[in-house]
């Protein structure tokens, strides 16, 4: 009996066991994923995301393709407005789950020695003992680049091993695993779990930008034969009402630089998919093919 009660007093078991219990209390103090993102969705960047995405939408085809070629009464018009429903629709599908979704949780790890040591760690992450470091098999863990350059990278805000490619936001308030940035106009990092989701919306958005474009400008090039057609020296006079001229400018003038920023950002996340990097690996030097070189993926 005695030696039991000297066995679990010993202070390995309470290192061990501070450790669990820090853990268990972080963990607790953080809200649900639930709740987190359907509160993502009431951000107010997201409603003007949605706003924007609804005024185009209206525009475009109330304003443009039904005065111009009939909307659904003629197949012209009808094959216009399948096609870009069809484009908006994905876009703002891969849009939603690039908001609701978890960016890239990070695998549990529950061995012995889960606090940092405070020696030698910075302001994120801290180094813990070598011969933790031999204990840590069921989970990849990443060689940190400060400090000794032996043991493995420890966030102190998670309480937590981070595995390659991992790092801690400062707005999410919690790790996220392979993070790229957090983007303000999802209300949400873009990291391993929705990274495809938000690659697929800059994707179907630039499509539908560029789509949308084309029958504005499709629209306005048609409306400038027909007053020519009319051999009026008085565009004044056979104009169309304003209200119906005056919304596809200004779609226009709202179409122009979107088209240009996404089709941009699609471009750039294109090349950092080709070439398996991130925004925070290119931009900080890091580069994944050293980690995968050293069989650590």
């Amino acid at each position: 009996g005695g030696s039991l009660e000297e066995a679990m007093s010993s202070p390995a078991h309470v290192h061990v066991s501070q450790g669990s219990s820090s853990s268990a209390h972080a963990r607790a103090r953080a809200p649900s994923p639930l709740s987190l993102s359907f509160g993502r969705m009431g951000s107010p960047t997201v409603l003007l995301v949605l706003l924007i995405f609804a005024t185009m939408y209206c525009i475009i085809c109330l304003d443009v393709v039904n005065p111009w070629l009939g909307g659904y009464q003629t197949a012209q018009g009808c094959f216009h407005l399948l096609t870009f429903t069809l484009l908006m629709s994905m876009a703002l599908i891969s849009y939603a789950l690039t908001v609701t979704r978890d960016p890239g949780p990070v695998p549990a790890y529950d061995g012995l020695g889960s606090q940092p040591n405070d020696g030698l760690g910075d302001a994120e992450c801290g180094d813990v003992d070598a011969g933790v470091k031999a204990k840590t098999t069921a989970v990849h863990v990443e060689v940190k680049r400060k400090g000794n350059g032996t043991a493995p990278r420890f966030c102190s805000k998670c309480l937590a091993y981070k595995p390659p490619r991992t790092h801690h936001c400062r707005q999410c308030r919690r790790c996220v695993l392979k993070m790229d940035h957090h983007c303000v106009w999802v209300a949400n990092c873009v990291g391993h779990g929705n990274q495809k989701a938000f690659f697929l919306f800059l994707f179907y958005t630039t499509l539908s930008l560029v789509y949308a474009l084309y029958l504005l400008i499709s629209f306005g090039i048609d409306m400038l034969h027909q007053q020519a057609e009319t051999k009026t020296s008085s565009f004044q006079s056979h104009r169309a009402p304003l209200p119906s001229i005056a919304r596809p400018c200004f779609a226009g003038a709202l179409l122009l630089p979107l088209s240009m920023g996404v089709g941009s950002l699609f471009a750039w996340h294109t090349r950092l998919v080709a070439t398996n990097q991130t925004t925070i690996e290119t931009y900080e030097g890091v580069r994944v093919r050293k980690t995968l070189a050293s069989g650590e993926t």
